[in-house]
Order: C-alpha cells, then structure tokens, then sequence
C-alpha cells in the first residue's frame, strides 16, 4: 500500500525546498514495463479545495526543469531495469512561505506512458516559522 500518512517538515517557511521522492512500484501497484511520462505534488490548504484552488501545482517529466518544477529523475523504464521511479520536485522560496508553519495536506500522483495514473503518496507537509522575511 503506498504511503498515506507521510509527512514532509524541517524546513523553514520562505526557503528552498526540493523533495525527492522514489515510488515504490509494488505497494503503489505499479506494474511493471510502463514508464513514468508525468507527475505532480498537490498541496492544497484544505483537502475539499478544488484542484485549481491548490496553493502549489508542481507538473514534472523528465525534461529538468530544476529551480522551477523538478523533472523525474528515474523513470521506472525497462531501460532502467523497471526501478522504481525517483522523482523530484522543486519547491521556490515563494512556494515554501505559502505552505507557512500550518499543516498542509499534499498528494504525489505520477502518470505512465500507457495514460494510467496512480497515487504514489500522500500526507501533510509544513514548515518552521521564518524571522527573517526579506532577502534582498
């Protein structure tokens, strides 16, 4: 069963955040021989909020797009040895301080290359209280 109930914390609000995560192909029920084409980190304030409502969409592939989505760092191809895929999404300072030091629920759902879609996990994600606010 994939992980329901993680927590993502130890940061402070207002900083760079990458979280890297690698989906365990049998407890998500992820077969085998598909690829991982897409994925996305969902966090939302409150878990009835609508998916446009979300208070940071990250959308990754394996194009890197580092400081601004992440991109999937293993693919989970055959190519790869069907391992489990590692992805990784980039979470700005801007991002962070939207997250605040109040619990935050999140999703991670990838898509396969045959237009599957799973949920790899999900939980609540929150920072520490900043001091300082400005950086410039």
């Amino acid at each position: 069963m994939p992980n329901y109930n993680a927590t993502i914390s130890g940061f402070a609000v207002g900083d760079d955040l990458v979280v890297r995560r690698t989906i365990n192909r049998s407890a998500s029920n992820l077969p085998t021989g598909v690829v991982i084409a897409k994925a996305w980190m969902t966090v939302k304030e409150n878990l009835s909020d609508a998916d446009v409502d979300a208070i940071i969409t990250k959308e990754i592939t394996t194009v890197e797009d580092a400081g601004n989505n992440g991109h999937i760092e293993e693919d989970g191809s055959a190519q790869a040895g069907d391992a489990n895929p590692i992805l990784r999404f980039d979470i700005q300072a801007a991002d962070s301080r939207l997250i605040d030091a109040n619990h935050r629920y999140y999703d991670i759902q990838v898509k396969t290359d045959t237009g599957a879609v799973y949920t790899g996990e999900k939980g609540v994600i929150y920072g520490e209280s900043d001091v300082t606010i400005s950086t410039t």
